[in-house]
């Protein structure tokens, strides 16, 4: 993995167990994330700087997980950062085979230490060389 400090990485879940729970797991891949608790503040949060990866619950109040995801994909950035959405539905992998381009990948709750940092290193190859991943 390249410098973790390097990833940018959103984090948007209403729950604040979940909140925690992942925050710490990329804190102790050494990566630092933003929060948000809805897709709305996801959404304005990814028009105010680039994310190289985004960790998206699919259930949240008012702006689900999908319809944010979609919302910031049509922001006029590039590249696109990664979405990953988050759920216990099991019925999602469904949905994330009939709308390709929504969401990249998905994680099912719960999930581990191992699965994140194998979804990080799986991705890293499409935001290693975004300028959101420069040292500044």
């Amino acid at each position: 993995m390249q410098n973790p400090n390097c990833i940018r990485v959103l984090v948007a879940d209403d729950n604040v167990i979940n909140q925690i729970l992942l925050t710490k797991m990329l804190s102790v891949l050494g990566i630092n994330a933003d929060v948000t608790d809805n897709g709305m503040k996801a959404l304005e949060a990814c028009r105010s700087q680039p994310y190289d990866i985004i960790f998206m619950d699919y259930q949240m109040p008012g702006t689900d997980g999908v319809e944010a995801a979609k919302n910031i994909k049509d922001i006029n950035r590039k590249p696109k950062p990664v979405v990953i959405l988050m759920t216990s539905n099991l019925l999602i992998n469904d949905y994330y085979l009939s709308h390709p381009g929504t969401v990249d990948d998905f994680l099912k709750k719960p999930f581990t230490l191992q699965e994140i940092g194998a979804i990080i290193e799986k991705w890293e190859p499409t935001f290693a060389t975004y300028p959101s991943s420069k040292n500044e």
